[in-house]
């Protein structure tokens, strides 16, 4: 997974363009996804990437790096007074017993300018811990920015250059992960332990189906906590599973 680092941040610190280009940016995104199914949908994510067992477990399955072990308990989230959050879709988490943080952003459509946003984020973040925790922490922080992207458009070959922020006065590129639904099947989606990733299939699925699905994850769960959870998920964005 591509990572931001101390050194990273302190690179950006040298381009003072940098946070101008932020600001233009944001004329950049485009809003045009209003159906009620994905309103639902989009409160729901929400709601679970504000949860930390939640959060916890979806990372378990994106993260595959062996020196990171991530379980409920292990990760918190964190609030940063000098963070100016626009955008709710956005959470950090940190580990509890390491200087690693995560950025989530959770995105319904194709986002122009969702780089420059988690490059923000990671830069504010560096900034408030070097002022409260480097004189007290001598390992430096690592941030891993991952955006979920749920939309009917592919975030994919023809959006690779959204994938990166390219600072031209330090030669430099931001990267950041992309957790798309498209890169994933039905299969892969539904055999998921993270309700994050069971939520992911709503978009790939015909209202018609989702009785047959929620069947299936009920099935698949040993998990009492977790059926109920996805009971209620179903039923609050399909009502009453009626064509």
């Amino acid at each position: 997974m591509k990572f931001f680092t101390y050194n990273d941040y302190l690179d950006y610190l040298q381009d003072s363009e940098l946070m101008n280009k932020i600001r233009a940016r944001e004329k950049k995104v485009r809003n045009d996804m209003n159906t009620k199914m994905i309103k639902r949908v989009d409160k729901l994510f929400l709601e679970l990437i504000n949860q930390e067992k939640e959060v916890a477990d979806f990372l378990k399955e994106c993260i595959t790096n062996n020196s990171i072990h991530i379980n409920q308990g292990h990760i918190q989230k964190c609030i940063f007074s000098n963070l100016s959050v626009k955008d709710s879709r956005a959470v950090v988490y940190k580990m509890i017993d390491r200087e690693i943080y995560f950025v989530l952003q959770y995105e319904i459509e194709v986002n122009f300018n969702v780089g420059y946003n988690v490059l923000e984020f990671c830069i504010n973040i560096m900034k408030e811990w070097k002022e409260k925790e480097k004189k007290v922490n001598e390992k430096y922080p690592i941030i891993f920015p991952i955006i979920i992207y749920t939309g009917k458009e592919k975030w994919g070959k023809s959006y690779n250059e959204i994938r990166y922020v390219k600072v031209l006065k330090n030669g430099m590129y931001f990267a950041y992960n992309i957790i798309d639904s498209a890169d994933y099947s039905k299969e892969e989606l539904l055999n998921k332990n993270s309700l994050i990733f069971n939520l992911m299939l709503l978009k790939k699925i015909n209202k018609s189906e989702i009785k047959k699905v929620l069947i299936q994850l009920i099935k698949n769960s040993k998990d009492s906590k977790k059926v109920l959870k996805l009971q209620k998920i179903f039923n609050f964005v399909c009502g009453d599973f009626k064509n």
